[in-house]
């Protein structure tokens, strides 16, 4: 009626954790990636503060990201 059982899907690779980024070692206009929501987005730094880092995606759009957020 059913027909018969399917395999598993194949396990997804887990992905590697970002590491910490160093507030000290960002500089202007330095391409990394944002990670918004779960996927990370190429961005280039427009500016660097000392609670956040002001990002200028691709697409043209300017936010204020924290730290934890960058991923180089």
């Amino acid at each position: 009626m059913f027909g018969p059982r399917k395999e598993k899907p194949a396990a997804k690779k887990p992905r590697p954790k970002p590491r910490k980024v160093d507030p000290a070692s960002l500089t202007v206009e330095q391409n990394v990636k944002v990670l918004l929501g779960k996927s990370p987005v190429p961005a280039t730094i427009k500016e660097v503060t000392r609670d956040d880092v002001q990002v200028e995606l691709r697409t043209g759009m300017s936010m204020r990201v924290k730290f934890e957020h960058l991923i180089l």
